[in-house]
């Protein structure tokens, strides 16, 4: 059996920041999808009354409740600006490299902006 050569795989190439985004907003929006199951759940606790809900309100205030309720927030203010960029080059708008390269940046910019905005509104 000859031995091919193989391609540039991970270990060796190095993903454009662009490409980072495009995995990240599949991640987010399948997070996402999970954070809404959550609420679901949450909102059944509520319709069985308070004694239901009197059941689950200590899991609230644990940390790892507050981390998932902060990273979706995170991931649905970034899978939404993402998204907006989306539908900007669906109109072939920003398709040059350079302006895929101010984008990414301008995304990552406005999610960090807004979720400390909304981290300091609470």
């Amino acid at each position: 059996m000859k031995k091919r050569p193989l391609s540039p795989h991970l270990q060796i190439y190095r993903l454009p920041l662009n490409a980072w985004l495009s995995i990240s907003h599949r991640i987010t929006g399948f997070a996402i999808n999970g954070s809404y199951f959550i609420l679901v759940i949450l909102l059944l606790f509520l319709l069985n009354g308070e004694k239901a809900w009197s059941g689950i309100e200590p899991l609230l205030a644990t940390f790892w409740f507050k981390a998932i309720v902060y990273l979706s927030v995170l991931a649905i203010f970034y899978h939404i600006f993402n998204g907006i960029r989306h539908l900007l080059w669906d109109n072939l708008i920003g398709l040059e490299k350079n302006q895929v390269v101010r984008t990414s940046w301008l995304v990552i910019i406005c999610t960090l902006i807004s979720f400390i905005y909304w981290v300091l509104s609470l």
